[in-house]
C-alpha cells in the first residue's frame, strides 16, 4: 500500500511513503503505563483479529499492583465470548499467575498457570492454543500446559483491549503496571520460536516465512494512537487515560536495538517487490555488513544483495565467493569485477561496498571502507528490469542455489549514486536514515525490521521484504556465539560518522583472552583546547561481555574505567555509546548486562577528563582477564567537546545541523533542536504534505550556537508534515507526524 505525493514547495521530487512506516527515529522504545482503574488501549474489531483454529498471545509486562480483587487482563476480546489473557491472583501477590480464556466458554472455562509473575519486574509472557491444548511460557520457558479446553476459538464483534477486558455485566478487569510488545498470532507458536523472537521488535509489515501468522504487533506503545506494525490491516490501538513510559535511551531487559538477519545458505533469503527506488540506470552504490558462518558449506557464490529475476537475469549484484573474494556484477554478468581471495574470512563482520558511475565507467569494490579492486568498463547504462530486490539469495532461477550463509545487516541501495571512499568509510557504523541529503533505501532490521526506509530529500522507500525459508532476525540477547551483533550504532544524533578529526579508530583486532595486560589502541586529536565534555563508543563482539574491562586514558595521563570486568554473567556483544547524558549506568543487574540501549553512562563518570588538554594521543585499553571467551574489536572512538583560550574567552566549533524532532509521532507538542554554524538569518518553517506553509517557528538573525524550540501543533490535524531549516547556503528538511 503506497501513496505517491507531489511536494513541490519543499522537495521537487516524488515521495513514496509506506503508510505504516511512521517513525523517523532510528530507535524507538516505549511502554504504556496503566493505572489499574481506567487505562487501556482499544483496537476496533476486524476479521483479522478473530483467529479460529489457533492463537498465540505475547507481551512484555511489568505488574505493580500488590493486591487485586479481580484478574488483571493484559489482552482481552471479551473472555465470555472469545479469547482473553491476564493475571489471576487467588490469594496473595506471590501467587499471581497467568490465566487464559481460550474459547469463549464463559467465566468458568479457563486455564491457570503455575509460576508466579514477579512484581515490579519485566517479564515476557506467552500463551498458545491449537484447538486441543493450551501452553503457557514465562520469559520463554515452559510454565504449564493443559488439554482441559478444546474446540475452535469463538468469534465476536468486540474490540480487542490491551490493559483490560470489557465483557458485559463483568468488571473491566484493569491491569496495573506497564505493558509493551503485544503480539497476536493465528498460529500456536512453538517454544523455540517464542524464545527466538521475544527480544526483537517485530515490525513486520507483511510477515512471511517463519513469521507467517503474525496478525498484529505493537512493539512500541504510544499515546494517543499505537501503530500496528504487522498483518494485512493496520489495526490501530487507541489510548484511553493512559500515559507513556519512554524507554528509548534506557537499559531494558527486552528489545535489542541492533538486530540483523541470519541465513542458512540453503532456503533462507529475503525478497521485495520492485519499486522505482531500486531501478538504477546511470550509477549505483550497494553497501552491507556481512559475517560468514563457520559451520556447514559456503556456496560458491553467496549472494548478498541484487535485483534479479527470470532464468539468469540480474541488473546488479554483490556476492561473496567461497574463497573469501568479493564480486560485483552488472547486466547479467556481462560486466563484473572480483577482488583477490581471502579478504572476507569466516566468523567476522566485514563492511562491503561497491560503486559504479556511468559518467566515468568506473567500478570499485570496498572492504571495510578501503578500495581493494576496480575496473573501468566504459559508459554503460545499467539494465532496468522490473525485478525483485533480493538479500541473501537471488531470484534468477539459474542461480537460485547461490545463497549466502551467515548474517547480513545495514543493506543500502543508492540509486544513480556512486559514493566516494570518504562517504563510505565515514558512514559505515551508523544508519544514514535521519540524514537530510542522502537518497538511498536502507534495511537495518531494527525498528523497521523488514521495511526499507529511506532518507534525504527523496525519502526513498523500498518494498517490504518477504522472509523466505528459514531467514530469521537474530538478537544479541539470544547469546548465541555464532550469531554476533553487527558493528552498527543506533544513536545517530551523537554523530559518530566523521573521521576528519581522527577521533575514530577503524582498526580491527582480537582482545587477548585471559590476559591482564590487555591490548591498547590510540587515536590522535589534532585540535587544541580544554575538554568540557566527552563521549566514547565501542563496537565489540564478545561471547561473555562481562569479562571486558575498558579504560580510556587522556593525553595528560588521566584514566577512567568505563566498564568493570566482573565475569559474573553472560551476554553477547557491546555496541554502544558511553555518555554522561544517558539516564542509565552500565552495570550488572538482572538480564541487563550489555546496555540494551543506544547509549549508557560509564560505570565511572568522565569528570576527571574535564579541564584537561584535548590535543594528543587518546588511548583505549581493552582487557579480558578471565580466560575462555574470545572478544573482537570492530572499531571505537571518542568525541570531545572543548573550549579554547583562557579566562572568559571561548571558541566553540559549531556546524549546521537540523535534528529529528522528539517525540515523533507527537500530540500536540514536540521539540526541534538545531545548530547554526555562523551568524546569519535563520528561518525554520513547517509545511503540510502539499507544500503549503502552516507555521513559521524562527525568522531572525542568530549567532552561532545550539538552539531548541517547542512546536505546539494543537491547531493542526493529524498527518505528515515537513519542517525546513535555512540559513545562508544551508538548507535541510525533515518529516514529522502528528497523531491525534
Amino acid at each position: 500500500m503506497k501513496r505517491v505525493i507531489q511536494l513541490s514547495a519543499i522537495i521537487c521530487i516524488v515521495l513514496i511513503v509506506m503508510t505504516q512506516n511512521g517513525f523517523s527515529q532510528m530507535y524507538t522504545n516505549s511502554a504504556g503505563v496503566f493505572n489499574g482503574t481506567s487505562s487501556y488501549l482499544a483496537i476496533p474489531n476486524n476479521a483479522e483479529l478473530n483467529p479460529t483454529a489457533a492463537i498465540t498471545l505475547e507481551a512484555w509486562v511489568y505488574p505493580t499492583a500488590t493486591t487485586s480483587a479481580f484478574p488483571e487482563v493484559i489482552i482481552g476480546k471479551n473472555f465470555s465470548s472469545s479469547y482473553s489473557l491476564g493475571m489471576y491472583q487467588p490469594s496473595s501477590p506471590l501467587a499471581r499467575r497467568l490465566i487464559f480464556y481460550p474459547s469463549g466458554g464463559g467465566s468458568g472455562v479457563f486455564i491457570v498457570g503455575k509460576t508466579p509473575l514477579p512484581l515490579n519486574k519485566w517479564s515476557h509472557i506467552a500463551v498458545t492454543y491449537n484447538g486441543t491444548a493450551t501452553w503457557f511460557y514465562l520469559n520463554g520457558f515452559y510454565d504449564t500446559s493443559s488439554a482441559q479446553v478444546s474446540g475452535p476459538i469463538a468469534v465476536n464483534t468486540d474490540s480487542v483491549y490491551i490493559g483490560c477486558d470489557r465483557a458485559a455485566t463483568f468488571p473491566a478487569y484493569f491491569f496495573s503496571g506497564n505493558i509493551t510488545g503485544v503480539r497476536i498470532w493465528s498460529t500456536a507458536r512453538p517454544q523455540a520460536d517464542i524464545m527466538r523472537d521475544m527480544y526483537i521488535p517485530l515490525t513486520m509489515h507483511f510477515p512471511s516465512g517463519l513469521y507467517t501468522g503474525l496478525l498484529a504487533s505493537y512493539p512500541y506503545i504510544s499515546d494517543p494512537q499505537t501503530v500496528d506494525w504487522s498483518g494485512s490491516v493496520n489495526n490501530t490501538a487507541y489510548a484511553r487515560t493512559m500515559s507513556i513510559l519512554d524507554l528509548s535511551q534506557k537499559i531494558t531487559v527486552f528489545y535489542d536495538y541492533n538486530n540483523n538477519v541470519s541465513f542458512d545458505g540453503l532456503t533462507a533469503y529475503l525478497a521485495g517487490g520492485n519499486v522505482s527506488d531500486y531501478n538504477a540506470t546511470t550509477g549505483i552504490t550497494l553497501e552491507a555488513w556481512v559475517k560468514r558462518d563457520t559451520t556447514g558449506t559456503q556456496a560458491s557464490n553467496g549472494n548478498v544483495v541484487n535485483k534479479s529475476g527470470g532464468a539468469n537475469r540480474y541488473d546488479y549484484g554483490l556476492w561473496v565467493n567461497s574463497d573469501g573474494s568479493v564480486s560485483f556484477g552488472l547486466n547479467d554478468g556481462l560486466n563484473f569485477i572480483t577482488t583477490p581471495n581471502g579478504l572476507v574470512s569466516l566468523a567476522r563482520w566485514y563492511h562491503l561496498a561497491v560503486t559504479y558511475a556511468q559518467t566515468t565507467g568506473a567500478m570499485t569494490i570496498y572492504v571495510n571502507g578501503d578500495s581493494v579492486s576496480g575496473n573501468v568498463i566504459g559508459s554503460i547504462a545499467i539494465n532496468n528490469n522490473p525485478d525483485s530486490l533480493c538479500i541473501g539469495g537471488i531470484s534468477a532461477t539459474a542461480y537460485f542455489a547461490s545463497k549466502f550463509k551467515g548474517q547480513i545487516d545495514g543493506v543500502r541501495i543508492w540509486k544513480n549514486v556512486a559514493r566516494t571512499r570518504a562517504q563510505i568509510k565515514g558512514n559505515m557504523y551508523r544508519s544514514v536514515t535521519p540524514d537530510g541529503a542522502l537518497p538511498c533505501v536502507e534495511y537495518t532490521f531494527d525498528s523497521y525490521t523488514n521495511a526499507g526506509h529511506g532518507s534525504g530529500n527523496g525519502y526513498y522507500v523500498g518494498a517490504p521484504l518477504m522472509f523466505n525459508g528459514s531467514a530469521k532476525i537474530t538478537s544479541e540477547h539470544r547469546g548465541l556465539n555464532n550469531e554476533l551483533s553487527s558493528p552498527m550504532l543506533s544513536a545517530n544524533e551523537l554523530g559518530y560518522y566523521n573521521t576528519s578529526d581522527n577521533s575514530f579508530s577503524t582498526k580491527r583486532f582480537f582482545i587477548p583472552d585471559g590476559s591482564a595486560a590487555g591490548i591498547t589502541d590510540s587515536v590522535y586529536i589534532n585540535a587544541g583546547g580544554i575538554v568540557t565534555d566527552i563521549t566514547a563508543f565501542v563496537l565489540i563482539n564478545q561471547t561473555w561481555v562481562s569479562d571486558i574491562l575498558l579504560t580510556l586514558t587522556s593525553p595528560s595521563g588521566v584514566s577512567v574505567m568505563l566498564t568493570p570486568a566482573s565475569g559474573n554473567s553472560a551476554a553477547n556483544d557491546l555496541m554502544t555509546i558511553f555518555t554522561s547524558a544517558a539516564d542509565s549506568t552500565y552495570g550488572f543487574s538482572n538480564l541487563a548486562l550489555s546496555p540494551y540501549s543506544p547509549k549508557v553512562k560509564p560505570t565511572n563518570p568522565f569528570t576527571p577528563f574535564i579541564g584537561t588538554v584535548r590535543s594528543g594521543w587518546w588511548k583505549m585499553k581493552f582487557t579480558d582477564p578471565v580466560p575462555g571467551d574470545i572478544g573482537y574489536v570492530n572499531g571505537w572512538g571518542i568525541k570531545i567537546m572543548s573550549v579554547t583560550g583562557t579566562g572568559n574567552e571561548t571558541n566553540i566549533p559549531f556546524k549546521f545541523e537540523l535534528a529529528q524532532n522528539y517525540p515523533n509521532p507527537f500530540n500536540p507538542a514536540t521539540t526541534i533542536n538545531y545548530t547554526i554554524q555562523k551568524l546569519g538569518l535563520v528561518t525554520l518553517k513547517v509545511y503540510d504534505i502539499l507544500g503549503k506553509e502552516v507555521a513559521t517557528l524562527v525568522n531572525e538573525t542568530k549567532d552561532a550556537g545550539n538552539y531548541s524550540i517547542n512546536f505546539n501543533a494543537s491547531k493542526l490535524s493529524s498527518g505528515m508534515y515537513f519542517y525546513k531549516l535555512e540559513s545562508g547556503n544551508f538548507s535541510n528538511v525533515k518529516k514529522m507526524i502528528i497523531l491525534k
